[in-house]
């Protein structure tokens, strides 16, 4: 299987170059070399079994076929996913050989090793990332910052010193005033005519209805947690 992007093309990356290692691999354990897939101008995030050569190889490779690639990043999005595939050809009876890791099938021997420790170290920094995504994202939200998406019912997004930050639209907390006002038993017009009132501020009835509706999700959130805790 031989791939190259637009990418690869512009920093030239050859497709001769690809064909030359795998039928030198093919050569050296004395495999027939059926047929040579090969995918031009196509980028390796797209998942092989949605490139058109890479569906095809999918449909056609069998219990003892031998699928040979000059690199690995020719055939799979990331390492991860070279590992989950490896596992289902394994399954399956198929072999398979990436040339930047080892000239022989990727089932035994020294290359498996390097290929699997490869993997770890993959899961390892993927775990990282998320870590650090996750952790971003929390100091990004203590520090009222925009995440992304919709903006927030009763907030607007302004950017100040390069940050996009979350203020309220109104002058008083929107979801706050309303939940008080729900609480102490006021209808959905009646809570929308008190902040009409109150603050000159006009509120479609369904914007009151989602604030309400979100706080009492929060809230029921919170007792399942207490419940499980208990």
């Amino acid at each position: 299987y031989c791939r190259v992007s637009t990418v690869d093309q512009v920093n030239g990356t050859s497709l001769e170059s690809q064909q030359d290692r795998i039928t030198a691999i093919a050569k050296l354990h004395g495999y027939e070399l059926v047929e040579i897939f090969i995918e031009g101008g196509v980028s390796g995030k797209i998942p092989l079994k949605h490139r058109e050569e890479g569906k095809r190889l999918l449909q056609l490779v069998q219990d003892g076929d031998v699928i040979i690639a000059s690199k690995m990043d020719r055939l799979f999005r990331s390492l991860s996913d070279a590992v989950a595939m490896s596992k289902k050809w394994q399954d399956c009876g198929i072999k398979f050989i990436l040339g930047d890791i080892s000239s022989d099938p990727l089932d035994n021997g020294m290359g498996r090793l390097f290929f699997n420790i490869m993997g770890a170290i993959a899961e390892f920094e993927r775990e990282r990332i998320l870590e650090r995504t996750k952790d971003g994202r929390e100091k990004k939200k203590q520090n009222n910052e925009f995440l992304g998406g919709r903006e927030p019912m009763g907030k607007k997004v302004v950017e100040i010193d390069g940050k996009k930050i979350l203020q309220s639209k109104y002058p008083f907390d929107l979801e706050k005033e309303i939940f008080i006002l729900h609480v102490i038993g006021c209808t959905i017009n009646e809570i929308r005519d008190q902040i009409e009132s109150g603050y000159n501020v006009l509120l479609a009835r369904s914007t009151i209805g989602r604030c309400l509706q979100k706080r009492n999700g929060k809230q029921e959130s919170n007792l399942q947690r207490l419940k499980e805790v208990s």
